[in-house]
C-alpha cells in the first residue's frame, strides 16, 4: 500500500486550456491519493530561457492560472490530496512569471474564485466507474 502523488505542471511550451484541463482529467481518473499542481517558472541558466528571449516561450498570466486552477479542482475527486497549488524558484534566478514569488497572493486569488463561483474541489468530478 503505496501512496501516489502526481505532479502536473501547468503553461507548458505548445500547452492550452484544454490540454491543461484534459491533463487534470486523466489524473482524476487514475489510482492516485495526491496532487501537486505547478505552473511553469522559469530559472536563470535554463535551456528554455533562450526560447524565452526569442518570443517563443510565453507566460500565463495570474489571472489566467487562477481561473485554470480552479476548474482543475472542480474536476479531481473530492478525496484526492491537493498537497500543492502553486510553485515558484527563488527570486534571485527567476525569469518569470515574476506574479508566482507572490505565494500568498496567488493562494488567496485561488480561494477567493473558489468562493466568489461558490465553488469547491470535486464539483464537477465525473468518475469513470459506472455505480
Amino acid at each position: 500500500n503505496i501512496n501516489v502523488c502526481t505532479h502536473i505542471i501547468n503553461g507548458l511550451p505548445g500547452e492550452d486550456y484544454d490540454m491543461m484541463m484534459a491533463t487534470a482529467k486523466e489524473v482524476a481518473q487514475m489510482d492516485v491519493q495526491g496532487i501537486k499542481i505547478h505552473l511553469l517558472h522559469l530559472l536563470k541558466g535554463t535551456p528554455m530561457v533562450k526560447q524565452y528571449d526569442k518570443g517563443l516561450l510565453t507566460f500565463m498570466t495570474q489571472e489566467e492560472y487562477t481561473n485554470l486552477v480552479v476548474d482543475q479542482l472542480e474536476v479531481i475527486p473530492p478525496e484526492m490530496i491537493v498537497h500543492r497549488i502553486t510553485g515558484d524558484g527563488p527570486i534571485d534566478i527567476m525569469v518569470g512569471p515574476m506574479w508566482s514569488v507572490n505565494k500568498w497572493e496567488v493562494l488567496n486569488g485561488i480561494d477567493a474564485e473558489l468562493a466568489r463561483r461558490n465553488s469547491y474541489q470535486g464539483l464537477r468530478y465525473k468518475s469513470k466507474v459506472k455505480q
